[in-house]
């Protein structure tokens, strides 16, 4: 027990002896200017030149310099001490698997913006962390310059701006531009962001721009038009992030949807086009063109992971459930793929409401159930003499199709057309 009171004043008493010398480092200052002491009290330099320049990073200094900042110490070294602290418990989140912030920063903020009602001092020193090396100083600064109280001056928001449009980080970039959301500076905001995208400057300048809007949840006129234009850009990598965008940000006008089915069915570059599958998805879309676009990129899609997509977006799109089982049954054992044959035979059981998963034999009993309907085996045939005394060629590939709904009908279509 007596160890215990012997460590505890120890403590105190350092801490005492840290606010003697924060005061009198500020006493030191003013002496300087005071004509009635010495030249040489006043050129006096400490012996610890050190410990001037820099606070000190210890558990006692971070005491003291709480203890400052209640007491409404506005001196330089005490703020100075309270920005290394949260950036330095910044630091040790970082290190953490704990999502809550460590205790520090939940005391640090609310002192700076106590402080911040006194002096324009706290603004003007966190503000020199936007220029840090460092992009999680950079964060912090940004994440703590909307807490703070008071107007912000001008070079503070240009200097925010330049990072919602140009820094290396996406998270210093958002979090940039929420600040300057949270200051009021949402006009500037929106007209910087639209002229990003407008004006051209640059790919990697437009996909940040389109990235900011994305988390923002920016959805007004001005931007929308920009956006939409984003989606048949020349650039693949701008037309991928604006399907990211469209889907992240729920956009379900005429305009976007007709861009995705577009990109989906046309779009030269596959990335576009599996991203355009999983926007539609996202928006939850089901119309009848979206469902003859997925069953399309299943039936002819080169890539396998595109095919495996629209197997998934398909049973989320509308399609009745029995379309989807017959149109399913048959390409499942036709399907080379394994990660595509996999798919399909999920989204059977699904459709079939067991979870269970079907033997070889069980699919060829569906399909073969499917098929024995006489009005289907009448068309098969009626087709398959037409085509025959027409004397077309019927290769493996044209037997395939024979066996699907689809082409029957659409074979029917082309003949009352050319009737």
């Amino acid at each position: 027990m007596a160890t215990r009171r012997n460590q505890e004043q120890n403590f105190l008493n350092q801490m005492v002896k840290y606010q003697k010398n924060l005061q009198g480092l500020s006493g030191s200052e003013k002496m300087a200017t005071h004509p009635s002491k010495s030249l040489k009290t006043d050129l006096s330099v400490p012996e610890d030149s050190t410990a001037v320049s820099r606070p000190p990073t210890d558990a006692v200094g971070w005491l003291a310099a709480q203890c400052s900042a209640h007491g409404g110490d506005q001196h330089h070294r005490v703020i100075q001490r309270l920005i290394a602290q949260l950036c330095e418990a910044d630091q040790q989140e970082d290190q953490q698997e704990d999502p809550d912030p460590p205790l520090d920063a939940q005391l640090v903020v609310p002192l700076l913006s106590l402080l911040s009602s006194q002096t324009t001092l706290v603004r003007s020193l966190l503000a020199e962390q936007l220029n840090s090396t460092e992009w999680r100083t950079r964060l912090v600064s940004c994440n703590t310059l909307c807490c703070l109280k008071g107007p912000m001056n001008k070079d503070v928001v240009h200097k925010l701006l330049h990072l919602m449009l140009n820094d290396h980080s996406n998270l210093v970039r958002r979090a940039a531009a929420e600040t300057l959301m949270k200051l009021g500076r949402i006009q500037q905001v929106h007209t910087e962001l639209r002229l990003e995208l407008e004006e051209g400057r640059g790919l990697r300048g437009r996909m940040e721009a389109l990235d900011v809007i994305c988390h923002l949840k920016i959805k007004t006129e001005t931007l929308l038009e920009p956006v939409i234009g984003c989606l048949s850009d020349e650039f693949t990598a701008l037309r991928k992030q604006a399907c990211v965008t469209a889907a992240s940000m729920q956009l379900r006008g005429e305009r976007v949807v007709s861009c995705l089915l577009q990109l989906l069915e046309h779009d030269a570059a596959p990335d576009v086009r599996l991203s355009a599958i999983r926007a539609v998805g996202a928006l939850g879309l089901s119309s009848p063109d979206l469902q003859e676009a997925l069953m399309h990129c299943v039936e002819t899609e080169r890539e396998a992971e595109l095919r495996a997509e629209a197997c998934r977006m398909l049973q989320s799109s509308g399609v009745s459930s029995d379309r989807l089982q017959g149109f399913l049954l048959q390409r499942v054992h036709l399907e080379c793929n394994p990660l595509v044959q996999r798919t399909m035979k999920e989204v059977l059981q699904l459709c079939d409401g067991s979870r269970q998963e079907y033997e070889h034999s069980q699919y060829i009993s569906l399909q073969v159930k499917r098929l024995c309907d006489w009005r289907v085996i009448t068309e098969k045939l009626e087709l398959l003499e037409k085509l025959t005394a027409e004397g077309e060629s019927l290769k493996p590939r044209m037997l395939v199709r024979l066996l699907t709904q689809r082409y029957a009908i659409q074979h029917k279509k082309a003949d009352s057309i050319d009737h």
